[in-house]
């Protein structure tokens, strides 16, 4: 009888005591997982997933973006960009996550002298916050789907509601590790963006030039269509102590928004723009993941559409998990 009555309490000891084992061993398979995107919502850099995470869990990333260019905006100009983001996750439920994320940038325009006109210079800073849900279920071992929700607005608070945009995307995951030995996930993302940033400022009386450079320091573009594909590498599963999460990304955005009628002169003249991203995640500590990449632009949108891309940028960051 002492015995029998001694069960439940060593059972409760023994639950207890493994408790905190157990949570570092999850801790430590999980330390390279997915951390937040540039929008907060759990994926790779700008892909987003099907993953949540523990109810209660929250991931924090932190982001430092860089890209420079010649002859890029305006002929014979040196633009040089430098960006800063820090974005969270929070697993409501099991299925359910809330996102944020808040950026700020610098931009840098140095333009030579020409005949037309002086040499000149301009630095403008710029930022925003974003905010939505995702909500994600399993469809079947190794296949899953989601849909996501977001805002963003930008700092000018006084451009509010007309320069804010919204989207809405369609998610996929498939993991190739349910079926087979390889350690190898992919991921598809198709959604809508509709874009109301050009409202931000009011471009009357300014050159195109000058628009032509406050668009692409301000971030404004133009509501599209967009689709991505991402896959990345646990070898975590398959290494154990290695730490290395390798990922790729190739984004395409089609723009359905007529085109600016200030810039229906200039060239080129197409609607949509192609972009890769490579990146690896490792593990830097106990429980921070450490994040390097770069984006090489495939075509550039016309300008008459929207700002271009840079021909190429680099990004690194962390990102810790938390768990309440």
């Amino acid at each position: 009888m002492g015995a029998a009555r001694r069960c439940p309490v060593v059972t409760i000891c023994l639950i207890v005591a493994t408790a905190p084992t157990a949570a570092s061993a999850a801790d430590a398979q999980h330390a390279v997982g997915p951390s937040p995107t540039l929008t907060g919502t759990a994926g790779l850099l700008r892909v987003s997933t099907t993953d949540i995470g523990a109810a209660g869990s929250v991931r924090v990333a932190l982001y430092g973006g860089l890209s420079r260019a010649n002859d890029f905006l305006v002929l014979g100009d040196v633009n040089t960009k430098v960006a800063a983001d820090v974005a969270a996750g929070f697993a409501l439920r099991r299925q359910v996550e809330l996102f944020g994320a808040v950026r700020a940038a610098r931009n840098r325009n140095e333009q030579n002298a020409t005949p037309a006109g002086a040499a000149s210079a301009s630095t403008v800073w710029s930022g925003g916050f974003d905010a939505g849900g995702k909500v994600a279920t399993t469809l079947r071992p190794g296949l899953a789907g989601a849909g996501e929700l977001g805002v963003r607005l930008p700092f000018d608070a006084g451009s509010w509601p007309g320069s804010g945009a919204a989207w809405i995307t369609a998610i996929g995951s498939f993991d190739l590790a349910a079926l087979t030995a390889v350690p190898l996930r992919a991921h598809l993302n198709l959604g809508f963006y509709a874009d109301g940033s050009r409202n931000q400022i009011d471009f009357t009386g300014q050159s195109a030039s000058a628009r032509q450079v406050s668009m692409f320091a301000y971030g404004m573009g133009a509501s599209c269509v967009r689709g991505a594909v991402g896959i990345d590498a646990p070898l975590e599963s398959v290494t154990g102590r290695l730490g290395l999460r390798p990922f790729a990304e190739y984004h395409v955005e089609f723009v359905v928004a007529p085109a600016d009628a200030a810039l229906s002169d200039q060239s080129p003249y197409n609607r949509d723009q192609h972009w890769l991203t490579f990146g690896l995640r490792a593990r830097a500590a106990a429980n921070i993941n450490a994040i390097a990449g770069f984006d090489l632009t495939v075509r550039q949108i016309g300008i008459p559409f929207g700002p271009p891309l840079p021909p190429w940028s680099v990004f690194a960051g962390a990102a810790a998990p938390f768990q309440f």
